[in-house]
């Protein structure tokens, strides 16, 4: 034991210390708040990544004078909800109305205006020139503030949304999420 403390140099257990904390600190940073993975939600001819797994629902109701049958695929990882919903129309004419209230709802939830972020490409969906990526700025029936990004997208006669909302919204995580929207089927 004697010969351990020999070789031992003043301020050597401060290094120690600082080398240990310092591990045990970029372990904890690498702990994933966001662990994504490709998802392939059933009947939907869509696949995305989500940043936790999601839980599918299922809810119908009248959207732009259609009724609806809406699958909704979601997660929440932190305070920040991902989404994917699809929905399929019985008819094409039903498309355009039914892209634009979902739209216009996407908004009013949050009841603020949707400002544009860029262009939606989403590989293998129809071309249409609501296709877009929208920023909502609102709040909660308690005052607190609501951050959302979205864009809804189609592709014959199956109509989606995706969203991203939160107290605040990481723009990495959001981009990997809507960079990853494909059409599959």
């Amino acid at each position: 034991m004697e010969s351990l403390k020999s070789g031992w140099k003043p301020g050597a257990t401060a290094l120690i210390f600082v080398l240990i904390s310092a591990l045990i600190f970029a372990l904890a940073a690498c702990s994933p708040t966001l662990n994504w993975r490709d998802v392939r939600p059933a009947d939907s001819g869509a696949s995305a990544l989500f940043p936790c797994k999601p839980d599918r629902f299922t809810r119908s109701f009248v959207l732009g004078g259609e009724k609806l049958q809406m699958v909704l695929n979601s997660c929440a990882a932190g305070d920040v909800t991902y989404a994917l919903s699809h929905a399929k129309l019985a008819v094409a004419t039903r498309v355009n109305p039914v892209l634009e209230a979902m739209q216009s709802a996407a908004a009013g939830n949050l009841g603020g205006t949707a400002t544009l972020v860029s262009a939606l490409v989403v590989p293998g969906m129809a071309p249409h020139p609501i296709t877009q990526r929208w920023a909502v700025q609102g709040k909660r029936a308690d005052g607190t503030a609501l951050y959302q990004q979205f864009g809804v997208f189609t592709r014959g006669l199956h109509v989606y949304q995706a969203t991203v909302v939160g107290h605040s919204l990481d723009p990495v995580a959001a981009d990997t999420f809507f960079g990853s929207l494909q059409l599959t089927q």
